[in-house]
């Protein structure tokens, strides 16, 4: 696409919103992006909707600014394959191909590489945006930048970002990854700010398997592998998934701690995808729902099936889905991280493998959806606070008690100072919502912007139940089977690929 028919489509989209704000109502409205990797279910209808799903393009890649010039619904895997065409990549890479840069910055992605780098918003360099007016901004790093830093995290809720420029930083070709075994949650969290500080290192993150097991991996970018050593893939059908390799590195039965770390060469795409198929390892949790083995040869059979967009699809059309299995981010300070999982244990029981990722860039004040930092933390200046992210991907939890156990973690999270994920869906009341984040701040940016009537972030993902079973669904199943086959009725499945 050029820029004129971006400058085009822009401008539609832009007199649509107007329309809007012409109301006598002044309606707010929703924005259809096409598919998402959100947990939360869409809200649409056709008198409230504004689509931008035709807003895909990559509009130039400049090797010598090293910087991507994007719209907001082209998907990581598309941003990728463009830029490593000049050997070049995003510093940070969100694990899920099928995310849209719109969403990444929009929602706080992050990956392995945040603690050098921050959160993806971090390596966006300028935006343009339609606000809740129809009038057209653009914002970059010298020039107006309140708009580009309040629109980042602000998940939608100032209106409509339409073009993105990315950083760009040179890719290698491997990712040199070693696993390291740790034995505690506190072990995770030492480990991983001693890492933090090492220069050589450019990605690190974590996984759990137990409450006394786990491996903490670095990633260091590598030219290529050594000769004779074969590297190690995992986008391909018959590749192990990457949690189970991870864990096979890890056996503290075999690896005593005098041996050296094992060490093992990826391909960069294989790297920054690892967690694609399988779905981190909720897959495993499919599996069981259907009463299928998981093994190598039903792996490689579903295989299509057992990435990420798909188990998210399946997920949104089931009726209940929603309401059992548990799928939450959160990050809290390193020196509460033991503490902090301690606490998940005795509200959801010991429920593992958990994802742990150091990050950097809670600050204040930048977010547009600002949050509540501890005085003792950050006083008043605009200092970076290092967190350390819990992934907790887990179920079935019984649907009588699946609301009150968000809840409660939500409150230990919020009495903590930390924050989590908005992907998924905030279970507690409105109050306990904007106890955890800055209502005053939050509310203030949106009059400047003029984006009072469009809906606020507590109404796009606060929870909302899903609709009580049919007493003629005596299997459990079959609300996941009518989940899969609305998936499959309205996928190139078939296809496969990433």
């Amino acid at each position: 696409m050029s820029q004129y028919d971006h400058d085009k489509a822009v401008a539609s989209i832009s007199h649509q919103v107007r329309q809007f704000f012409d109301h006598p109502a002044q309606k707010g409205f929703r924005v259809f992006h096409g598919s998402s990797n959100s947990t939360r279910a869409p809200q649409y209808t056709l008198s409230n909707t504004v689509d931008i799903s035709a807003l895909t393009h990559i509009l130039e890649i400049d090797p010598e600014k090293m910087t991507a010039t994007v719209e907001p619904n082209v998907k990581l895997g598309a941003l990728l394959d463009g830029s490593l065409e000049y050997s070049l990549m995003p510093p940070v890479m969100p694990e899920l191909p099928d995310m849209s840069i719109g969403g990444a910055y929009s929602g706080q992605a992050g990956q392995s590489s945040c603690f050098k780098w921050g959160i993806f918003d971090q390596t966006v360099q300028a935006i343009e945006m339609i606000l809740a007016d129809g009038s057209i901004r653009t914002s970059s790093r010298s020039r107006e930048p309140e708009l580009l830093e309040h629109a980042a995290g602000a998940f939608g809720t100032l209106g409509i970002v339409t073009k993105l420029v990315v950083t760009l930083v040179p890719a290698p070709k491997f990712v040199e990854l070693t696993y390291h075994t740790i034995s505690s949650m506190q072990d995770a969290s030492t480990k991983s700010m001693e890492f933090t500080q090492d220069e050589n290192v450019d990605y690190i993150d974590g996984i759990m398997f137990a409450s006394t097991s786990g491996v903490i991996m670095t990633g260091k970018n590598a030219p290529s592998a050594p000769q004779g050593q074969v590297p190690q893939t995992f986008t391909n059908r018959g590749d192990p998934w990457f949690y189970m390799h991870a864990q096979a590195q890890h056996n503290p039965s075999t690896h005593r701690p005098s041996q050296e770390p094992p060490v093992v060469y990826i391909p960069l795409m294989d790297y920054l995808f690892r967690y694609h198929r399988g779905g981190f390892w909720v897959g495993h949790y499919a599996f069981s729902y259907f009463h299928v083995p998981n093994n190598r040869l039903t792996r490689y059979l579903l295989d299509n099936c057992m990435r990420t967009k798909a188990i998210i699809h399946a997920f949104h059309e089931s009726p209940t889905l929603a309401g059992k299995y548990v799928v939450q981010d959160m990050a809290v300070r390193p020196e509460q991280l033991a503490d902090f999982n301690e606490q998940i244990d005795g509200i959801f029981g010991a429920m593992w493998p958990r994802y742990l990722c150091p990050l950097k860039g809670l600050q204040e004040p930048r977010w547009g959806l600002q949050p509540r930092l501890p005085e003792d933390v950050v006083g008043g200046g605009r200092e970076s606070v290092m967190a350390i992210a819990t992934g907790l991907y887990g179920g079935p939890r019984k649907r009588e008690e699946f609301l009150g156990e968000n809840v409660r973690m939500e409150r230990v999270l919020g009495e903590m100072g930390g924050v989590k994920g908005l992907y998924a869906q905030f279970y507690g009341s409105e109050e306990e919502f904007w106890g955890m984040w800055n209502r005053e701040y939050y509310q203030g940016v949106r009059k400047s912007y003029g984006a009072e009537s469009l809906p606020d972030v507590y109404e796009k993902v606060k929870w909302k139940a899903p609709r009580e079973v049919r007493r003629w669904r005596h299997f459990d199943c079959v609300d996941g089977l009518i989940g899969v086959t609305k998936w499959i009725r309205g996928s190139d499945w078939m296809r496969g690929g990433r």
